[in-house]
């Protein structure tokens, strides 16, 4: 992970991102990849901007190191006011066509 970006986590940085209108949706799937055993500061941004009151959420990661599933369903409840969170979905990056048919299979069991 570059410099930078473990600087603008430490620093707590949120940056800009364009505002997606949620309201007219009642379920709402969040996905990212993992940066640093954390949420994307993109997704942080997202999640932290939005009013996710009355919303389900499905937060599903990708990632390629270590990722923390307790802080990072920790760090959803705290940026997200949404009536309901499930349980985060990880997907391990060891190659993106198993990343894709994973994904597949999870989202036909939903």
């Amino acid at each position: 992970m570059s410099k930078m970006i473990r600087k603008q986590m430490k620093e707590n940085f949120l940056p800009e991102i364009n505002n997606i209108d949620v309201k007219n949706y009642d379920v709402i799937f969040i996905g990212s990849p993992i940066w640093n055993s954390s949420l994307s500061l993109p997704l942080k941004s997202f999640l932290k901007n939005n009013n996710f009151e009355n919303k389900i959420l499905i937060p599903f990661f990708t990632y390629s190191g270590g990722a923390n599933t307790k802080k990072i369903y920790k760090e959803i409840k705290e940026l997200a006011n949404a009536q309901s969170i499930q349980k985060p979905t990880f997907f391990f990056e060891n190659g993106i066509f198993l990343v894709k048919e994973r994904l597949i299979a999870w989202l036909n069991k939903l």
